[in-house]
């Protein structure tokens, strides 16, 4: 926690960024299949909330 200066391992990241990196992942790997077969590129939109 704190800048994100700090080195974290990726195994012991929450729950929460893991699921974040994984959706713009898909997001990016969805829109780069759908290129390669010539179809217009879908537009991602991400939204979310997190209550503590």
């Amino acid at each position: 926690m704190g800048s994100g200066i700090e080195y974290m391992n990726p195994s012991e990241e929450g729950i929460l960024p893991r699921a974040i990196i994984h959706i713009f992942q898909r997001c990016a790997s969805y829109e780069r299949h759908v290129e390669s077969k010539g179809i217009s590129i879908p537009k991602c939109i991400v939204s979310c909330q997190f209550i503590e």
